[in-house]
Order: structure tokens, then C-alpha cells, then sequence
């Protein structure tokens, strides 16, 4: 690698850093990350861990993931930091949270995968349906004709969502949820006691993939 590339890449992450403070935000995680070994590593190691980095939710929830380090390393001055794959990678995140960069201005959706909305910073977005209408039998009959369906939990988990045997059950990275048509709603525990809200309450949830595949 191009030291001098580097370096101006450290500068670069270390502006959106700042611009990341002066919102409000300090993205401890990463900057103790860049301490401990160097930008390009720290970034690439966040890009190749499967789950979704907190930091990036964060940005999506303040309409500013043109600050992500998945939109950074996009930038022409650093492809040859960043292998294609890692590029890929960093695009399908981005995508999926609705951030397209050549789109001007800013492009936002509500959630993941839903239809999107061209907004400005600190627009206000449509509010959505609610969600008491949406049966245990709906989402079942629908994951078993389109599944499996997939959820992103608040602090970026994201799970696979199918239907087996009569229950609705979500696959985080290790593990297993169960969700049967008695606890269907519980947006805290299931009857069995697992934990259920990444499913109901985060950034992408149960309902907003029904809606978006019904």
C-alpha cells in the first residue's frame, strides 16, 4: 500500500469523525479500533465481521450515513485500499439501509428494503402502518410463499425469518427464536422466555418485511 495513500485516508476518517462529534455522536468503538492498529485495518475488519457495526445504525438513525465508513471507502481516492470484494460488501450495507451515493439529494428510506423517499437532512418521514392489524397467519402464509424473510434488530443483528411447523423462527448469527401463534406480538419475550425484540423493534422489523413482500 501507498503510505501517503494512507495517510490521507486516516485524515479523511479522522474529518468524518469530527463531523460525527459535532452531530452528537462519538463512534468510540471505531476510533479505539484505529488506536490499537491503523484506519485501513480497523475498517476492514468491521467490513468483514457479520454482524451490522453499531456505529452504522447510528448514522442511519441520524440520516447520515454519508459519514459511514462504507461510504468513505467508496470514494475513488481509496480503491486501491479496498479490495472489490470489501467494496461489495460496503455497498450491499449501504444499499440495504436505502443510501445510494451518486443520489443527490441525500436518499433515506424509512426502513430497509421499503420504497424510497428523497429527503433532506432532518426531513420528516412518512409514518408508517400500524401494526396491530398484522396476524401470526398473514406473516406465516407470506414467509412460507416468499421466505425466508430477514429482520435488523436496533443494535444490528440481523436475522434470517422463516416459517417451520406451524411457528415463525428467526436465525440470528448463533441461535434460534421461536415464535408461535400464542406469543405472536410479544415485542419482548416469547411464551418459551427467548428474547424477541430484534425481531418486532428494531430498524427493519417482522412487519415492515410483510409489508414490503404481501
Amino acid at each position: 500500500m501507498d503510505a501517503n495513500i494512507e495517510q490521507a485516508f486516516a485524515q479523511r476518517v479522522t474529518k468524518a469523525i469530527q463531523e460525527m462529534k459535532a452531530l452528537g455522536y462519538t463512534p468510540k468503538i471505531l476510533m479505539g479500533m484505529i488506536a490499537d492498529t491503523n484506519a485501513v485495518t480497523a475498517i476492514k475488519t468491521l467490513l468483514h465481521k457479520l454482524q451490522l457495526p453499531a456505529g452504522f445504525t447510528t448514522l442511519w438513525e441520524m440520516k447520515r450515513l454519508d459519514l459511514a465508513m462504507e461510504n468513505i471507502i467508496l470514494e475513488d481516492a481509496w480503491k486501491d485500499l479496498f479490495t472489490e470484494q470489501e467494496r461489495q460488501i460496503a455497498r450491499k450495507r449501504l444499499s440495504d439501509y436505502g443510501f445510494f451515493p451518486k443520489d443527490k439529494p441525500y436518499v433515506v428510506q424509512d426502513k430497509p428494503d421499503q420504497k424510497l423517499a428523497s429527503v433532506g437532512f432532518g426531513a420528516t418521514l412518512p409514518t408508517k402502518d400500524t401494526n396491530n392489524s398484522i396476524t401470526f397467519d398473514a406473516v406465516y402464509e407470506l414467509l412460507l410463499k416468499k421466505g425466508p424473510g430477514h429482520t435488523v434488530s436496533s443494535r444490528g443483528k440481523r436475522y434470517r425469518i422463516e416459517a417451520k411447523n406451524g411457528n415463525i423462527v428467526g436465525f440470528p448469527s448463533s441461535g434460534y427464536v421461536i415464535i408461535h401463534e400464542d406469543c405472536w406480538g410479544r415485542h419482548d419475550r416469547t411464551c418459551k422466555g427467548t428474547w424477541a425484540g430484534g425481531i418486532y423493534n428494531g430498524p427493519y422489523s417482522i412487519y415492515d418485511w410483510y409489508r414490503d413482500n404481501r
